[in-house]
């Protein structure tokens, strides 16, 4: 079905026409923090800043009538999804707009006609990892959900556990290098990359910033410095970089463009957080064929996303790729 998107207002987001300016939230943002005691308030990612309204877009505010893969979502079994909420609201003012939960994930979904959700886990411990790679492993053939595994560096044998999961049935793998503790050029990650390519895996990335800790440096664990460095060991055309690659150093900047860069890249966490001029800048510099719809949820509302990529300026074509095509070639989806 082919739906208007119209201009869609979200909670606890600040606009420029509201009076407000980076400055003043970053401001908001450390008094927040200090409130709950963050030891990294100060200089905190000003992640919930709005540079753009989707009416200041050329785009006529219709999206294609075609399938929708949202490559980057998050969810949590049933039991732990409410501390995950309590967590990210309590200590970094997050909103959550779905449950984070898998049947919160099916509800939006047709509330907003997206096809498939692509589900990435983030152990940050050994102990997690079979957690989450057993849970989601019943998923792996259901028709809305396409669940991704992780492993950990210091885990007993994730090259195993990597080989294991590609039996299962799992398309991807998703590697957080900052709530996982490593950099992505990494020695000891080279036997889990060679295994994923092995097993033809998918390999996303997390990349730049993020709303659960501070601003990032010119040498962060997966900055563009160390992106480099994996490419130039792994250049591999299935890698996914989130977030168009990072924010670096914080949200008030668009992530660097390097289209030298094979692979993907998803918009998780940007579109609207970037400046539209940036946002079309960089994906057709990087190549359209190459970009992924992703969003972050539940972290991010997909219908404000959905809203401002439909008002942002891109052609039909262009909105195709990023909603499905690239995503059904990339994952194997079948899609028409």
């Amino acid at each position: 079905m082919t739906m208007t998107w119209k201009v869609h207002e979200v909670h606890g987001r600040l606009y420029p026409d509201q009076g407000w300016t980076p400055a003043k939230v970053i401001l908001e943002d450390e008094k927040h923090l200090h409130d709950a005691d963050h030891p990294e308030a100060n200089g905190w990612p000003i992640w919930h800043f709005r540079h753009t309204r989707p009416s200041e877009g050329s785009g006529s505010g219709v999206l294609p009538d075609c399938p929708i893969v949202d490559v980057h979502t998050h969810a949590w079994v049933d039991s732990f999804a409410p501390r995950m909420r309590a967590y990210f609201g309590d200590n970094f003012g997050a909103t959550a707009f779905n449950p984070g939960t898998l049947d919160g994930v099916r509800e939006r979904k047709r509330e907003l006609g997206v096809t498939k959700s692509v589900i990435l886990p983030v152990p940050t411990n050994p102990r997690q990892v079979p957690q989450f790679n057993d849970w989601l492993q019943d998923y792996t053939d259901d028709p809305d959900i396409v669940p991704f595994m992780s492993v950990v560096r210091d885990m007993d044998d994730p090259v195993a556990e990597i080989h294991r999961c590609a039996k299962l049935g799992f398309k991807g793998m998703k590697l957080h290098p900052v709530n996982q503790h490593f950099k992505m050029s990494d020695p000891k990650m080279f036997p889990i990359y060679e295994a994923a390519i092995e097993e033809n895996m998918v390999i996303l990335f997390h990349t730049g910033s993020g709303i659960d800790y501070p601003t990032v440096g010119p040498d962060w664990d997966c900055s563009p410095v160390e992106i480099d460095r994996f490419f130039n060991k792994f250049p591999y055309e299935r890698t996914v970089l989130a977030h168009l690659g990072g924010s670096v150093p914080d949200f008030t900047h668009p992530p660097e463009l390097h289209p030298e860069w094979p692979g993907y890249m998803d918009t998780a966490f940007q579109i609207g957080h970037i400046a539209n001029d940036d946002f079309l800048r960089i994906v057709r510099e990087y190549g359209t064929t190459r970009i992924l719809f992703g969003t972050d949820s539940p972290w991010e509302d997909t219908a404000d996303f959905l809203t401002r990529l439909a008002h942002i300026g891109l052609t039909d074509s262009e909105l195709r790729d990023i909603l499905y095509r690239n995503a059904n070639t990339l994952l194997d989806l079948g899609l028409e």
